[in-house]
């Protein structure tokens, strides 16, 4: 087993195509194509499965196989690093994915608190939605993501950060704010302004309303949570929107109202995710503690285990 054959395995896995991962390598697909052949025969398993004419599907063995390069692609990186805090570098670099609204209310003074103090290590900072964030953290893209618990595998680990309910964003004048205790039946009788389904809080909306049966109007679908607010300012709906960006809105004083809605959908917690075979340099688990705001990481016992 060579090198790589293990790097050309890990970016067919990732990107799905063996002419992506070609380029990816800088190599030709025919050259890529030798590579996996020789590795199947060595290991004795086909690790690919072609459905149809382009797509491609990894077989058990290839789910196992990959597992295993992106443990060893993460603990070439990690021993590289270690080799610079030996030779006295005190440098590194911290990947990070998180959706919008996270970017938008809770990261930036948490992300200045730790270069203040860790001048030296580079962050790389990934705006996307929480689907894409669990594929960079399985695939070994990034150290960490952000998402909502509750949409997180188990095949993960979270930390929980921060708790966060749901708000309804209505005009400062809606019929709904003389209601003492709103319930969903009467908010899907307006029109919505809500994120895209691949969004948490969409997610949990459409569960809701689903289990009691009842139908919406979505006026404008968009994840732009300052397009939604204006939206809702010219009265052209309502929207749903979670307690951070509430708070942020608030002090941006905007004409709109903000109705809790944790009786109607619950409340959930942000959480930092990992893989769980991940090991922490001395600077990573810092991030991690000056982020959260307290000593959470010391060892592997302390993080929490989904």
């Amino acid at each position: 087993m060579e090198w790589q054959q293990i790097l050309g395995f890990y970016q067919i896995a990732k990107l799905g195509s063996f002419t992506r991962a070609a380029k990816a390598t800088f190599r030709t697909q025919s050259a890529i194509s030798q590579q996996i052949k020789s590795l199947e025969e060595e290991l004795g398993f086909q690790l690919f499965e072609r459905i149809g004419r382009s797509n491609l599907k990894l077989t058990k063995a290839g789910e196992s196989f990959l597992r295993f390069s992106v443990t060893l692609l993460d603990t070439h990186d990690q021993l590289v690093a270690e080799l610079k805090e030996l030779g006295g570098q005190r440098a590194g670099r911290i990947k990070i994915a998180a959706p919008f609204e996270t970017f938008y209310y809770l990261i930036p003074n948490n992300l200045q608190n730790f270069t203040s103090i860790y001048p030296n290590i580079e962050l790389s900072i990934i705006h996307c939605p929480t689907t894409e964030i669990v594929e960079l953290v399985k695939y070994g893209e990034i150290d960490f993501g952000l998402a909502m618990e509750y949409v997180i595998p188990r095949d993960l680990t979270t930390i929980r950060w921060k708790r966060s309910e749901r708000f309804l964003m209505t005009p400062i004048d809606h019929p709904l704010l003389k209601i003492k205790r709103v319930k969903l039946r009467q908010i899907v009788r307006y029109p919505l302004i809500l994120p895209p389904k691949i969004y948490p809080i969409r997610k949990r909306f459409d569960e809701k309303l689903e289990q009691l049966n009842l139908k919406c109007r979505i006026a404008i679908e968009s994840p732009n949570v300052l397009l939604c607010a204006q939206c809702v300012e010219l009265g052209l709906g309502v929207s749903i929107i979670s307690e951070g960006l509430a708070q942020r809105l608030r002090k941006e004083k905007r004409k709109i109202s903000l109705i809790p809605l944790d009786r109607q959908l619950g409340w959930d917690y942000v959480a930092l995710v990992m893989r769980k075979d991940k090991k922490l340099l001395a600077y990573q688990k810092a991030f991690i503690n000056i982020f959260l705001g307290a000593p959470i990481i010391k060892s592997f016992q302390n993080y929490k285990q989904k």
